[in-house]
């Protein structure tokens, strides 16, 4: 089950922009592309949603948030850049 079947989120995050955030960056890049090499070699097949990939992080930035200015502007006193995904749901 998924972090948000049991909490109410407070922010979405479309799944464009989280594969756009997340493939941005090279490390992430290399990582799926090992982790996808190693378990077609291994398995015969690669397998993952985007929803399974957004749940193996802990945290997103702020920045991809749909309700990014918003949120910067609830935010002032205590500034925060990241935000747990058990408070974000992915959307289409």
């Amino acid at each position: 089950m998924s972090y948000n079947e049991h909490f109410k989120p407070k922010y979405k995050l479309k799944k464009k922009r989280f594969a756009d955030w997340l493939f941005s960056d090279s490390d992430d890049i290399q990582y799926w592309g090992a982790r996808l090499i190693k378990e077609l070699k291994n398995e015969g097949e690669f397998n993952i949603t985007l929803q399974e990939m957004f749940e193996e992080r802990d945290e997103v930035p702020v920045h991809i948030l749909e309700d990014y200015h918003e949120f910067n502007e609830r935010q002032v006193d205590d500034w925060v850049d990241e935000v747990h995904i058990s408070d974000v749901e992915l959307i289409d």
